[in-house]
């Protein structure tokens, strides 16, 4: 069941952790093409910046939207 605005449930912080996850493997995988397998510590802090952006930008996707997942309206009566 999906969340009511303004709110979040357990469900929401479990796919906004998959997608942090998945966010920053994406980041390091792009870095290590660019750049090879020499990661830096200004690389690293990047590729979990990028994940925690991600994760925090669908909390907040999810937060303003309702169960039908309508951004910013009221739940239906």
């Amino acid at each position: 069941m999906n969340s009511k605005l303004f709110q979040l449930n357990t469900r929401d912080f479990i796919k906004g952790f998959i997608i942090a996850v998945v966010g920053a493997m994406l980041t390091a995988l792009y870095n290590i093409i660019q750049t090879g397998w020499n990661l830096t510590w200004p690389q690293i802090k990047t590729i979990l910046l990028a994940g925690l952006l991600a994760g925090i930008s669908y909390l907040a996707t999810n937060l303003s939207s309702n169960s039908n997942r309508e951004f910013l309206t009221p739940e239906p009566q």
